[in-house]
This record gives C-alpha cells, structure tokens and sequence, in this order.
C-alpha cells in the first residue's frame, strides 16, 4: 500500500528539530495496524521469522515483560551523572541538547516511582507491509511493532531513537534513504539505504537475516549482526561491533574501529573530539559524531566528505 504523508498528530524527534510523523498512529486509515497480546506475537515471529526467529523472540521477552523499578541508589547515581553532563552542555552552549537530558531523566524518575512497573500496560502492535511518502518515525510507546512484510521508506526512517528498550520487528526487508535506528530492530531479509546511523543511549541492537547494501554505515552505542553480506563504501565503529557472517565488500572496513578513522570519510563539521582514560590510565582523545551528523542524517543529507 502506498500512504501518503499527511499532517501529524504529534512529533517525538525534535530534538534535532526535525519533524516527522509517527506510525502507524500518524498514517492515513489505510494501513493495517492493530494491537496483539504478546502470545499473539510469538506465534506471528513462529510462523514468519525464518533464520531470525529467535532474535525476534528475545526482542519480544525484552519489550513484553513489565520493568522493575530503578532502586533509589541507582536512581541517585544515574541523577547526579546526567546533572553533571546536563551542565556541561550548558557550559559548552549547547541549551538544547541540556534539556533533552534533563527530560529523559525526568521520564526516567517518573517511570520509577513505586509501584508504577506494575501498573504499566505493554503494547504490542501489528501492521502490513507498507510504503511510506516523506520521513517517518515509530510511535516512542508503542513497546514492540511487528511489521509483517516489506517497509519501504522513500524518505528517512528513525527507529526507537533515542531509546534503548522499544523493539521492531520486520519480517521482510527494509528499504529507505538514511536510517537511524535506537533500541532493538530485527529485519528478516534484506536491508538498502545510502546512510545508516545505529544508535542508542548505551546498547540497543540492530539484526539483519539477509544482507546489507549501504553508502555508509556508523555504529554509536549498537551491537549489528548481519547474518548475509555486507557492501559498503563507508564503515566506522565507536562503541561495539558490526559482525558479519557473510562476504564483507567494504574498502577499508578492517580500521573501523581505529580512533583516528572517521575523519578518513566524514564530513568534519559533522565530528567532535572528545577525551577518554584508557584500561593504562593514560589519557587520549578521539572522533565521535556530533549533533550535527544525526541532523544531517535525519535531513536525509549525505555524512561522506566531499570528493570521496
């Protein structure tokens, strides 16, 4: 089905002050979405995950059970960690990226209170295979979306970003312009877009059953499993690992992981130096993405140095 983009009823990406609509909730009433209990799911992932079955069923027992409350000393470390980093934003001029932290911490506080886990309903939803006009993100409380068949995104698509804990399932392939994926998705075939940004607060995941044809690809806080093959002409790791079962065609993948690589072929206005402390002791700085490379990403622009 081919829906087209209408005005939405609410935007979750304004961080980076970009606006899409949500899906499915902001789609014309064509599309076929509706909400399932997780037996429901498990028996739809039995029927069509094929090889990525079982990851399709950790995603489901992750997003399908109720969370238990954050204990209060941990609530008091994760607080003071994000006041500190909240007012070092502010110091470096960056007003907006502090009040983001500041609201997931309070999102964080307000999802912890006593006795609020247990009152949480889980939605779990599915929909058909669709077509999507324009750039699109999923709905932030919607905790697992099955999507059975194809999704095709003419423009960008943004997953669960920022967050660590929704999950997406696509039992087909994957096809858009830039992605930029948080939490956990699993695709059971094949996946094509220019530029993918694979991220998450800490760890989230992102599994492919089939394979991976991409301009770019930069992992920041994700592990990627492609169980097919890999074709890429740019590859950059920051936190953990993009592993491949198949056939790697990607000219230089072997330095992703270097600390000096990204500057290779991304756009220097796109990337921030930080500082880190190694397992020695001995400090040392590195290339991370900046702001900037998510909003170009989310614009649908090109991260990659110009000439390359």
């Amino acid at each position: 089905m081919d829906l087209a983009t209408r005005p939405p009823s609410s935007w979750s990406f304004q961080m980076l002050g970009v606006a899409m609509p949500v899906f499915p909730s902001d789609s014309s009433h064509a599309i076929s979405a509706r909400s399932i209990s997780i037996e429901e799911a498990r028996a739809v992932v039995a029927r069509h995950g094929g090889a990525i079955e079982q990851d399709a069923v950790t995603v489901l027992e992750e997003t399908g059970e109720p969370d238990s409350p954050l204990s209060a000393a941990l609530l008091e470390d994760y607080a003071a960690t994000s006041a500190l980093y909240s007012h070092s934003l502010q110091s470096a001029g960056r007003a907006e990226s502090a009040e983001f932290v500041d609201a997931l911490l309070q999102r964080m506080l307000d999802a912890s209170s006593p006795g609020e886990a247990t009152k949480e309903v889980r939605r779990i939803k599915l929909m058909s295979g669709a077509t999507l006009k324009g750039d699109w993100e999923n709905e932030h409380d919607v905790h697992c979306l099955i999507v059975t068949g194809d999704l095709n995104v003419e423009g960008t698509l943004v997953l669960n970003w920022p967050e660590e804990w929704p999950g997406v399932i696509i039992l087909g392939s994957l096809k858009a312009r830039n992605f930029i994926c948080g939490g956990w998705v699993v695709v059971r075939d094949n996946v094509e877009c220019d530029h993918v940004y694979a991220c998450s607060l800490n760890d989230g995941g992102l599994t492919i059953g089939g394979n991976v044809k991409v301009t770019s690809v930069l992992e920041g806080g994700h592990y990627v499993k492609v169980h097919g093959d890999l074709e890429a002409r740019f590859v950059a790791t920051i936190h953990n690992e993009i592993d491949v079962d198949g056939e790697v065609r990607c000219t230089g993948f072997q330095y992703r992981e270097d600390r000096d690589y990204l500057p290779n072929w991304v756009d220097s206005e796109l990337l921030e130096q930080r500082q880190a402390t190694g397992d020695d002791g001995v400090p040392y700085a590195y290339w991370y993405p900046a702001e900037t490379y998510q909003q170009r990403i989310a614009e649908g622009g090109n991260p990659v140095r110009s000439g390359l």
